[in-house]
């Protein structure tokens, strides 16, 4: 039996979702920290976003690693891992090294809030180490020995190209990313700026408007090429970090963002700006204010995690 083998499942190894990144930085961070060890992938089905591979597929991913367990192989589990499915983390041998857990704060439903405090006292019993990929859940596990923020792995600034934009969105066809907001704010801000909007297709009243140009789906290569093309980025309601808000950051864009949100004092910078997702008028109104606002010196800085030290012993 070869004990310097890992047996490691990931759901979404997709280099242009939120979830796969992720993972492949994970999977990065253990082969930087464990050069002897070999990574063996248990998942060889391709993912496709829908309800069996978002729902469903994480627990056949949970039968396969308890199974490797029981055989003495070290295990692996990185994604998806929301605090709020406490069936995969009460399930889940405990030696099973966990890849960045996340979660959506903003959920207010008691059911979600009562699969989160099943989560919490299920991972603080059975886990001494736990790696997130922000830093929402810092008031439930405090600091000793927990890794936040998770998403600034890797993390550098970058030059930009050529501005040809004044803002940029990123668009989906989900509730939670607040899509009536983004719509009716696009719509206003096209009237006296131009605005790059990647994701998904745009209604149709938006085709004619010279001042938009409009992507679906991109890969996250091309999304940077835009970003460094573009002063504002438009963060969407439900993620204060996301991929698409580091990207932004990385080009030291300023950044609009839910103000439901609050933001570590260990991060120093000027680049981060709250308005109210339920307030049209007054967004609009603060986003006017800051466009002309000018800022000589843009600058992010935070005290960097030492995540290899989230697989030592």
């Amino acid at each position: 039996m070869n004990k310097n083998k890992i047996y490691y499942w990931a759901n979404n190894l997709n280099k242009n979702s939120g979830e796969g990144i992720l993972a492949n930085n994970f999977i990065e961070l253990i082969k930087k920290n464990k050069r002897n060890i070999v990574l063996q992938k248990i998942n060889n089905l391709k993912y496709k976003e829908n309800i069996f591979s978002n729902y469903l597929l994480p627990y056949l991913g949970v039968l396969k690693i308890i199974f490797y367990h029981f055989r003495g192989f070290k295990t692996c589990y990185i994604n998806y891992l929301p605090l709020w499915n406490f069936i995969i983390f009460l399930l889940l041998p405990k030696k099973t090294i966990l890849g960045p857990i996340t979660g959506n704060t903003l959920r207010k439903s008691t059911f979600f809030n009562i699969c989160e405090k099943l989560s919490i006292f299920i991972l603080k019993k059975k886990k001494k180490k736990l790696l997130f990929s922000h830093d929402r859940y810092k008031n439930f596990f405090g600091k000793k020995n927990m890794f936040y923020n998770f998403v600034f792995y890797g993390f550098k600034f970058k030059k930009k190209k050529l501005i040809k934009f004044d803002f940029i969105f990123y668009y989906r066809l989900k509730q939670s990313k607040g899509n009536r907001f983004i719509i009716e704010l696009i719509n206003l801000l096209s009237r006296k700026f131009k605005c790059l909007v990647i994701g998904e297709k745009l209604n149709d009243q938006f085709k004619k408007k010279k001042n938009i140009l409009n992507y679906s789906k991109v890969s996250r290569e091309f999304a940077k090429q835009l970003i460094s093309q573009t002063k504002f980025t438009i963060a969407t309601k439900e993620n204060l970090f996301s991929y698409f808000v580091v990207d932004s950051l990385s080009f030291k864009n300023k950044i609009f963002y839910n103000k439901k949100f609050w933001i570590d004092k260990k991060f120093k910078q000027n680049l981060l700006y709250p308005i109210c997702f339920d307030n049209l008028a007054q967004s609009y109104n603060l986003i006017l204010k800051y466009y002309r606002k000018d800022i000589k010196k843009r600058y992010f800085k935070y005290k960097k995690v030492e995540f290899n030290k989230y697989l030592q012993k």
